[in-house]
Protein backbone atom coordinates (compact mmCIF):
# COMPACT_ATOMS: atom_id res chain seq x y z
CA UNK A 1 0.00 0.00 0.00
CA UNK A 2 1.58 3.63 -0.56
CA UNK A 3 1.29 6.18 1.95
CA UNK A 4 -0.46 9.38 1.38
CA UNK A 5 1.54 12.26 1.90
CA UNK A 6 -0.27 15.09 4.29
CA UNK A 7 2.21 17.65 3.78
CA UNK A 8 6.10 18.15 4.66
CA UNK A 9 7.74 15.34 6.62
CA UNK A 10 8.43 11.69 6.45
CA UNK A 11 7.00 11.01 9.99
CA UNK A 12 4.73 8.10 9.52
CA UNK A 13 0.91 7.81 11.24
CA UNK A 14 -1.84 6.12 10.83
CA UNK A 15 -5.07 8.32 10.57
CA UNK A 16 -8.48 7.73 11.88
CA UNK A 17 -11.37 9.36 9.89
CA UNK A 18 -14.62 9.50 8.59
CA UNK A 19 -15.82 9.43 5.15
CA UNK A 20 -18.29 11.42 3.60
CA UNK A 21 -21.19 8.49 3.45
CA UNK A 22 -20.55 8.42 7.65
CA UNK A 23 -18.50 4.94 7.29
CA UNK A 24 -15.21 5.40 9.08
CA UNK A 25 -11.85 4.49 7.97
CA UNK A 26 -8.13 4.59 7.91
CA UNK A 27 -5.07 5.40 6.05
CA UNK A 28 -1.20 5.25 6.42
CA UNK A 29 0.14 8.50 5.93
CA UNK A 30 3.18 10.52 6.13
CA UNK A 31 3.65 14.23 7.01
CA UNK A 32 5.34 16.14 9.87
CA UNK A 33 6.92 14.86 12.83
CA UNK A 34 5.44 17.65 15.24
CA UNK A 35 2.05 16.10 16.26
CA UNK A 36 0.09 19.36 16.05
CA UNK A 37 1.49 20.21 12.49
CA UNK A 38 0.53 16.89 11.47
CA UNK A 39 -2.87 17.37 13.12
CA UNK A 40 -3.37 20.24 11.01
CA UNK A 41 -2.12 18.72 8.21
CA UNK A 42 -4.20 15.98 8.62
CA UNK A 43 -7.50 17.91 9.31
CA UNK A 44 -6.43 19.73 6.19
CA UNK A 45 -6.54 16.49 3.79
CA UNK A 46 -9.92 14.98 5.33
CA UNK A 47 -11.56 17.71 5.66
CA UNK A 48 -11.97 18.25 9.45
CA UNK A 49 -13.34 14.45 9.56
CA UNK A 50 -10.40 13.37 11.71
CA UNK A 51 -10.99 11.23 14.52
CA UNK A 52 -7.51 9.60 15.59
CA UNK A 53 -4.03 9.98 14.60
CA UNK A 54 -1.82 7.46 15.60
CA UNK A 55 1.99 7.79 15.17
CA UNK A 56 3.23 4.43 13.16
CA UNK A 57 1.99 2.34 10.58
CA UNK A 58 -0.99 0.21 12.47
CA UNK A 59 -3.92 -2.15 11.68
CA UNK A 60 -7.12 -0.81 12.28
CA UNK A 61 -10.38 -2.56 12.27
CA UNK A 62 -13.90 -1.44 12.51
CA UNK A 63 -16.85 -3.58 14.05
CA UNK A 64 -19.75 -3.78 11.77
Amino acid sequence: MKNTNIGPGSMIYTVIYQKLNGDFASDVVSGSHSKPNAWRQSQAKFRKRVIALIPGNHTVIFDS
